[in-house]
């Protein structure tokens, strides 16, 4: 095995955080409830029971669909659009982790993202998400 070299450009933070996948595509618009693990300007680790939300495998990508994160993010919830880069099973948990990184972050989104990031450091939690947004 190679060494280990950490690619990432933003420090990850530990966090736990429920929140929701989205899958839209022509067909189909489906969530599922999700737990964030670790946050990051760039992305995130979340943990979810199946690598597929209705019929869309994660990491087999059709053209057509777009997958979203949406988080806790003060008096509104924070909806990021994201891409799958790993995986892997957790056998104790029997949940997958699953890596993501945020594919279009800027303005506003970007602003929020740090406020979230920033509340994390100093130990302010968001209010949770009540429902699917």
């Amino acid at each position: 095995m190679w060494p280990f070299r950490d690619r990432r450009k933003h420090k990850r933070y530990p966090v736990k955080l429920d929140a929701f996948l989205r899958c839209k595509s022509p067909e189909s618009d489906d969530s599922v409830p999700v737990k964030i693990l670790d946050l990051s300007l760039g992305g995130a680790r979340i943990a979810l029971e199946r690598l597929q939300i209705g019929t869309q495998h994660l990491f087999i990508r059709e053209d057509a669909v777009d997958y979203e994160l949406t988080l806790p993010a003060g008096d509104a919830p924070l909806t990021l659009p994201v891409l799958f880069t790993w995986y892997n099973l957790d056998p104790e948990c029997r949940v997958f982790w699953v890596g993501v990184s945020f594919s279009e972050i800027a303005g506003e989104s970007g602003n929020r993202l740090k406020s979230v990031i920033r509340n994390f450091k100093k130990g302010i939690e968001p209010i949770a998400l009540s429902q699917q947004s």
